[in-house]
């Protein structure tokens, strides 16, 4: 059995050397950046927008397509992260060496997690409140990566491929039901608010098992991402195939999804109905509805020129400096929204402020569109600046971001 389309005699021949050294894909920076603005977008809106949002409320269309463009961002980075571990099995004569920098690259990202970036969210040092996100599960899913390393592509491929189709038959299983093992499951696949021992608590938000498919799946990929290894169509042909699996088991509801489509009063609130799917855990009609369009998209990235290749290019290179900035930097502007209106902004610091936000707080969406484009230009500015530092100076420190 085959992964369909995996060349594994691929070298990564075509890679374009920077300044620095550092051998990189153009396109797969630009994806990657492209993501990235549509997550400031999203992390925008959670701080600064209203406390009665819905953002999947489908009769209010220009708020769930706010949402709905910023569902690409968790399995595109997931994805990528996975090809980015291939890629970095380039790199290394022997297997052993690629094992040890992924596992000590997840252990770095656990612990970014729990520390900076948790600082970032809740402009606390120190807690009894825990939140597990993205950098989280990319830590969780490098480790595990780092064991498979010594299998061929196709078959971490495969894994991957299983995993994606098959994790929503554990559904049923409920963490509630398993007692002193709950929070393992919360962690593996159902996310779940849960509490220690020490009273601390911790909200396991990205699970591993679906997003680890991801990974997996992404890592298997990889060497089609090698540019003029695979033609347009071969992508659009995955394309069209992950969609049309999407779209007959949305409409058909005989799986994938535990929230099934219903048609709605009017054809556009039944059609955002139609994609209004379960991220979390991300379902498997969540993650045919969005890697399907991406790997459509892949292609044309090429052809992007001028200035917003060169902003997209920018952030793609810095994406772990730019995710950190960018919630210190968002969260920040929150302040300073309740500072200007002499509102108490007690609330934006400690525990997790999204969830704590003040009856009648928030500001319109268009004024969100504005703070994110003012917010795109500032991280455009440092992360350029960071980009030239590490490109120039290649110290310890600047591998860690």
């Amino acid at each position: 059995m085959s992964f369909p389309g995996l060349d594994q005699s691929v070298s990564p021949g075509g890679m374009k050397e920077s300044p620095g050294g550092q051998q990189r894909y153009a396109s797969i920076d630009l994806m990657r950046g492209i993501v990235m603005v549509l997550m400031v977008l999203d992390h925008t809106r959670d701080f600064l927008g209203s406390s009665s949002f819905d953002p999947r409320n489908v009769s209010d269309l220009f708020l769930f397509l706010t949402r709905l463009v910023t569902h690409f961002c968790a399995p595109v980075f997931m994805f990528l992260a996975g090809a980015s571990a291939w890629f970095a099995l380039q790199k290394y004569d022997r297997r052993w060496d690629a094992t040890r920098y992924l596992f000590l690259r997840g252990i770095w990202l656990i612990v970014l997690e729990l520390t900076v970036v948790r600082f970032a969210w809740t402009f606390q040092f120190a807690g009894d409140f825990i939140i597990l996100q993205v950098l989280w599960v990319l830590g969780l899913g490098m480790i595990f990566l780092s064991l498979l390393v010594h299998l061929p592509p196709t078959l971490v491929g495969i894994i991957g491929s299983v995993i994606i189709l098959t994790h929503n038959l554990v559904d049923p299983i409920q963490a509630a039901n398993l007692g002193p093992f709950s929070w393992l499951w919360s962690v593996l696949h159902e996310p779940h608010l849960f509490q220690l021992d020490s009273g601390r608590q911790v909200w396991a938000l990205y699970p591993l098992i679906p997003w680890f498919g991801v990974m997996a799946f992404g890592f298997g990929f990889a060497p089609n991402l090698v540019p003029q290894v695979r033609s347009s169509g071969f992508f659009y042909a995955w394309a069209t195939s992950l969609i049309g699996l999407f779209v007959l088991l949305r409409f058909t509801g005989l799986y994938g999804d535990p929230h099934l489509w219903q048609p709605q009063s009017t054809f556009l609130a039944s059609l955002l109905s139609f994609v209004n799917c379960g991220k979390y855990p991300p379902s498997l009609q969540f993650l045919l509805m969005t890697l399907g369009p991406v790997l459509a998209v892949y292609p044309l990235l090429s052809s992007i020129r001028g200035k917003a290749a060169m902003v997209l290019l920018t952030f793609g290179k810095v994406p772990l400096f730019f995710y950190v900035l960018q919630i210190l930097l968002i969260h920040g502007v929150a302040v300073l929204v309740e500072v200007l209106n002499r509102h108490s902004m007690s609330w934006l610091f400690g525990d997790f402020p999204l969830l704590k936000k003040p009856v009648g707080y928030g500001l319109p969406l268009p004024h969100i569109y504005l703070i994110w484009l003012v917010i795109l230009f500032v991280l455009y500015i440092t992360c350029r600046r960071y980009e030239s530092v590490k490109l120039s100076n290649r110290r310890w420190w600047t591998r860690l971001l």
